[in-house]
């Protein structure tokens, strides 16, 4: 049998990562005391969630209603207030489509045996009777309603809680950059969900050795199950991106 499925990718970053990094190499800190440089404009300090650069203007993110208050350079101050965020958003059910690998009769191939479930809660492969000692690639499919207000300078943070092993994340269609396993928070930038469905899908690449333990138990038969897939909980987080430029 051939190694670890290798479709989904990992962050080069590791645990090195700062959050601003996750998000974008020219976008802002969420740290208040970082300076956000546009040509000509700085963002000294700010107390919402994060100050960015977009390529055309300063801006400030807050996930949570109140008012803000962003110093610029020069003495400007910018008073930023959010009225009101859509409710975080958990999905209620998921669509998994397994590539299930096995072991072929003929030497040097791969059995590739199609699975699917609906989850109306997210489990590990090892929990999941028909996946339990199954390897290969786990593609999860869910429907997020946003609301009617929701405008294009709202975005979300997908949070993935705990998944293993390496993952990539379509929404709407569009594929998003790798995912560091060691914090798998997705950022939805302003533009990428709509008011109404938004279809969120996660494939997952899941290690052979389950798969093994029963394929060779004369030499993976003492190894545990191990506890591979989306398991979550999953929960989109929104906030507001506002222009203080």
């Amino acid at each position: 049998m051939p190694s670890t499925p290798r479709t989904a990718t990992t962050s080069p970053c590791g645990s090195g990562c700062s959050r601003a990094s996750r998000r974008s190499p020219r976008w802002g800190v969420p740290d208040s005391s970082a300076t956000v440089t546009a040509p000509g404009r700085n963002v000294v300090a700010t107390d919402a969630d994060s100050a960015l650069f977009t390529g055309e203007h300063l801006a400030v993110r807050a996930s949570a209603p109140g008012t803000y208050t962003t110093r610029l350079n020069r003495g400007r101050t910018v008073t930023t207030t959010v009225p009101s965020l859509p409710a975080t958003v958990t999905p209620a059910r998921w669509q998994l489509d397994v590539e299930d690998w096995r072991p072929d009769p003929t030497p040097n191939r791969t059995e590739r045996v199609d699975v699917s479930l609906t989850l109306d809660t997210l489990l590990p492969w090892s929990n999941i009777p028909e996946l339990a000692d199954s390897a290969g690639i786990g593609r999860y499919r869910t429907t997020l309603d946003l609301p009617s207000d929701w405008s294009p300078s709202h975005g979300a943070h997908l949070e993935l809680g705990k998944v293993s092993d390496t993952c990539r994340i379509t929404v709407n269609g569009t594929p998003l950059p790798p995912v560091n396993r060691l914090n798998p928070v997705i950022d939805l930038g302003p533009g990428l969900l709509r008011r109404g469905a938004n279809l969120i899908e996660v494939e997952v690449a899941i290690p052979l050795i389950n798969r093994l333990r029963v394929a060779q138990p004369a030499v993976f038969g003492a190894v545990a199950r191990q506890d591979h897939g989306l398991i979550g909980p999953v929960r989109l987080t929104p906030y507001l991106q506002t222009d203080v430029s």
